[in-house]
């Protein structure tokens, strides 16, 4: 019989120290799903307009490292198709496996690529890949004459503004983005 009770003594106590683990390591890391803007608050593309006006032509997609290299063909023809993002950028993406989508952003002025926002600073493939928990029903938001640019990967939504050579978070909100709302271009 005290056998018994110590097992259960010795679960309840396992189950309660998972149970910490579980809820407070993410807010511990930093990685708690928190809104960082109040909900009234959230950036619209309005917001965040474009102030130069970017008339072409379009620059040679320029293909400088092994990365870039592994995409030469989606980077080379999206950089002959028409800017749709912040006046003289062409937002090009490609699946990398179930749930996974990478994509790049090219600058049609000079031909430079960039990692897209949440991409990390691996190499090879890694390096493009920005959301491992996509929803193809949940599309980007873009637009041509605006700098904001909202990505929803999982149950978060992501908002961004371009700054010159870099994406800045604006904001991050848990809950999955309307069905394709943003018309991109």
């Amino acid at each position: 019989m005290r056998s018994r009770e110590l097992l259960s003594k010795l679960t309840l106590g396992v189950a309660a120290v998972g149970y910490c683990i579980l809820f407070t390591l993410p807010h511990l890391s930093g990685q708690a799903s928190k809104p960082s803007k109040d909900m009234k608050q959230l950036p619209k593309f309005e917001d965040y307009p474009v102030t130069e006006d970017w008339r072409g032509p379009a620059s040679p997609v320029q293909l400088n490292s092994r990365e870039e290299r592994l995409f030469r063909t989606y980077l080379t023809e999206a950089s002959k198709k028409n800017p749709d993002f912040a006046n003289q950028y062409r937002f090009v993406m490609w699946g990398c496996g179930t749930q996974c989508v990478g994509g790049a952003l090219i600058d049609l002025g000079t031909g430079r690529v960039y990692q897209p926002p949440l991409a990390s600073q691996t190499s090879g493939e890694e390096h493009w890949i920005f959301c491992t928990n996509w929803d193809k029903a949940h599309d980007l938001a873009y637009h041509v004459d605006s700098r904001l640019f909202i990505l929803p990967c999982g149950d978060e939504v992501y908002y961004f503004i371009w700054e010159a050579d870099h994406f800045r978070q604006l904001a991050r909100v848990p809950g999955k983005w309307p069905s394709r709302t943003g018309a991109n271009g």
